[in-house]
């Protein structure tokens, strides 16, 4: 994280420090279980993810290594915090104690995506062109950003 701020100062507008907690994740003997995977999402055997999200502004950003270091380890601080007390609330009221906005989306509005990019997927996968034009995507596509990002 450190060698990222250093790196990224003056080339970006905000930073945004994202916390990340599911609800039924222990057993409750307090042991944690482990983290859901997208399968679980996908087939609501996890029903709920709650984000604590917060945008900070660059210019509100620490710019020397030692700032850097101390300013990162209140931002970890902060979230063993949320995490803490999101844990320690009864299972029926775990949230990070802000506005919370729920999403349902239903399958009729996320089948058009899934068929598109599965079949795009596909045609790399199943087709010997199509093979070749991935590897070679990646190749010279991580080539050129790394040549991009050195001399710009």
């Amino acid at each position: 994280m450190e060698v990222c701020l250093t790196n990224l100062q003056g080339h970006i507008e905000a930073v945004y420090d994202v916390t990340i907690a599911y609800t039924n994740s222990d057993d409750h003997s307090g042991k944690r279980k482990t983290a859901p995977g997208m399968a679980d999402f996908l087939l609501q055997s996890e029903p709920e993810i709650h984000l604590h999200a917060k945008r900070i502004p660059a210019t509100e950003l620490p710019t020397t290594s030692a700032d850097i270091k101390t300013w990162l380890y209140g931002r970890f601080k902060e979230k063993d915090r949320l995490l803490r007390d999101f844990y320690s609330s009864d299972f029926d009221k775990q949230s990070f104690g802000s506005q919370c906005q729920k999403s349902d989306l239903s399958l009729r509005q996320t089948l058009p995506a899934v068929l598109f990019f599965g079949g795009l997927n596909a045609l790399f996968a199943l087709t010997k062109t199509g093979r070749q034009l991935y590897w070679r995507t990646a190749l010279y596509g991580s080539l050129f950003g790394i040549l991009w990002m050195r001399f710009s």
